[in-house]
């Protein structure tokens, strides 16, 4: 016997190997060289070596145990004007910085710091003007070296501080800094003096300044910073240690850091917008409450007690604020809308625990469980307290907001962890993109130790994902409205690839009939029940066989009944049906349908 082997360059025939033809008798090796997953698109396959890595030691803290890992992206993604900067591993120089445009020829890595396989794992800062920071591992010591870069390979420089050669990022898992105007204010820890230092650098003279040193009296130094904001074109700041932390303020110009609220102690900055500076504090000898200040030089006002719970993380609104805060013993989280007033701060809902926020229009979405055993959802709260879920699906990343759509990644248990995108209705909250055929998970965001995340650069959104045919990878989807959804999933009918729509009718010999109950197995696959949810009677897949020489998609079904079946598929993009009976009393025939429908060049227009 002969068996002969054909490779087709095509992604789609790896698809059918991974995934089996089930019913069929074909043999199909693939060679992978594909790069679009539904909406998205791969941007450049940058490890070609396919071997797995060791991540270096993580600067960050805290910092995930370092464990073999498959793939090129390595680090939050970081926006400079209209470029994307990361760091990759191409599989030979290391972790390195690279810079992307969103295209291929201008995905390139911008230096190699730390020549050899080990690489100088950067981590980007944020931008000052035409320049970017990034922090880089030395080639001459156990610290850090600063670097900037205009986002153009191979003009790295390298920018000398005074802490050299014992510098160190200052972390609370994410760099502590913020731009103000063409300046970068960012944290510096000295590990040989054990201090930290604000310092700013300028973008356009790429110049670095002391703004501000604690404990500059010497001795054990027990101070630190808490947090910043960018506000009212400067920047503000918290430090402190456990007894007590104090609000600064660094107005441009001067550069010298002022007192920022007077008789106020245990400050914790929230967030900042033109209605002023959300924040929590103890002031005046009341207890801790929550605070708005207007002016840099203001009067705190009182807004709320929030007696019994500690605020987590506010957002601002188009006319205010929401807050999130948690009650001292954990069991449970409160959502809050304030406009600024005392009289216009109110409560909003419940939850039993928080795990991001973001504003969408005028209402707020909320990753969030209800029910202590409950898995994360995506839910929406409007400013009159309605509670609404958008979606089943389990949400697995932070939420990220794109004008009027929410992007994030969610489990439906259908087609792994992938994209989902959300308009803030529950009809407009779906899959964005496939990327890891099937039930696998792409797990957009997963980047290795510190996350890539997601980055926004015009118009388009940036995310590092899994595919089995390029390992983690960077991708890019255009931002706004998905195209309207071809199939709609509902009890009886299975949605197949969006596209193809499924129902079965059947007749059983007592007469009596119904409809079949639709379960979706795979983005391609699923099956149906009849008279008992735990007894499938039907599996139906439809396979992709739009490459020469077939031009078509495949239908292929299998039962385990004798009942009469009558199986209807619907191209509903083109509006193409086939239907395939199966008489009352005869066992269900395999189906094996490679010319089912001849509509690969259909579109949507």
């Amino acid at each position: 016997m002969t068996i002969a082997i054909t490779l087709w360059p095509n992604d789609r025939w790896r698809h059918l190997v991974c995934r089996g033809v089930g019913l069929g008798l074909v043999a199909i090796v693939a060679l992978a060289t594909g790069a679009e997953a539904r909406n998205a698109r791969l941007v450049r396959d940058i490890d070609l070596q396919r071997g797995p890595h060791l991540p270096p030691p993580c600067p960050l803290s805290p910092c995930p145990i370092p464990e073999p890992y498959f793939g090129a992206v390595l680090s939050r993604l970081t926006p400079h004007g209209d470029l994307l900067l990361f760091s990759a591993n191409d599989g030979a120089s290391g972790p390195e910085p690279w810079v992307s445009d969103g295209s291929y020829e201008g995905t390139v890595r911008l230096g190699d710091l730390r020549p050899g396989a080990g690489g100088s794992a950067p981590i980007f800062i944020g931008s000052a003007g035409p320049q970017a920071l990034l922090w880089a591992e030395s080639t001459t010591s156990l610290g850090n070296d600063l670097w900037t870069t205009r986002g153009q390979p191979d003009d790295l420089e390298r920018i000398a501080l005074p802490c050299d050669p014992n510098c160190n990022p200052q972390t609370e898992g994410l760099i502590l800094s913020a731009p103000v105007g063409d300046s970068l204010l960012f944290w510096v820890r000295d590990q040989y003096r054990q201090r930290q230092t604000l310092y700013r650098f300028d973008g356009n003279s790429r110049t670095v300044s002391v703004v501000h040193e604690l404990c500059q009296a010497g001795g054990l130094c027990t101070r630190y910073s808490t947090g910043v904001q960018e506000w009212r074109g400067g920047l503000a700041y918290v430090e402190g240690d456990l007894f007590d932390r104090d609000a600064w303020f660094v107005e441009p110009g001067s550069w010298v850091p002022q007192p920022l609220v007077a008789g106020c102690s245990y400050v914790e900055l929230l967030t900042a917008s033109e209605l002023g500076l959300l924040f929590t504090a103890s002031c005046q000898g009341e207890p801790s409450g929550l605070y708005r200040l207007s002016e840099p030089t203001g009067t705190p006002l009182r807004l709320h007690g929030l007696t019994g719970d500690v605020a987590v993380e506010a957002v601002a609104g188009p006319d205010g604020f929401f807050l999130w805060s948690r009650s001292s013993d954990y069991s449970s989280s409160t959502i809050w809308w304030t406009d600024g007033s005392d009289l216009g701060t109110e409560f909003l809902a419940t939850f039993d625990s928080v795990f991001d926020i973001a504003v969408l229009g005028n209402d707020l979405l909320l990753a969030a469980r209800s029910g202590v055993s409950g898995p994360v959802t995506l839910w929406q709260v409007t400013r009159s307290g309605l509670r609404l879920e958008l979606t089943t699906a389990r949400v697995t990343t932070e939420l990220v907001t794109v004008d009027d759509f929410a992007y994030f990644g969610a489990h439906d248990g259908v087609h792994g962890t992938e994209l989902w995108s959300s308009d803030g209705s529950p009809q407009g909250t779906r899959l964005a993109a496939d990327i890891y055929p099937g039930p696998g998970s792409s797990d957009p965001t997963d980047g290795g130790p510190g996350l890539s995340g997601f980055a926004v650069i015009g118009n388009d959104l940036f995310f590092a994902a899994d595919h089995p045919a390029y390992d983690i990878e960077l991708w890019t989807i255009p931002a706004g409205a998905l195209p309207p959804a071809l199939c709609v999933p509902a009890e009886g009918v299975l949605c197949l690839d969006e596209r193809f729509q499924v129902t079965v009718d059947w007749t059983d010999h007592r007469g009596e009939s119904g409809t079949g109950r639709a379960l979706p197995l795979a983005s391609d696959t699923g099956a149906f029940w009849f008279f008992d949810d735990g007894n499938l009677e039907l599996m139906v897949k439809i396979l992709d066989g739009c490459d020469s020489p077939w031009n078509s998609y495949w239908v292929f079904a299998g039962g385990l009944t004798d009942v009469a079946v009558q199986l209807e598929v619907e191209d509903r993009l083109t509006g193409v049906r086939r239907t395939y009976p199966n008489p009352l009393g005869q066992r269900f025939q395999p189906i094996q349908d490679t010319a089912a429908f001849s509509t690969c060049d259909a579109t949507s227009e």
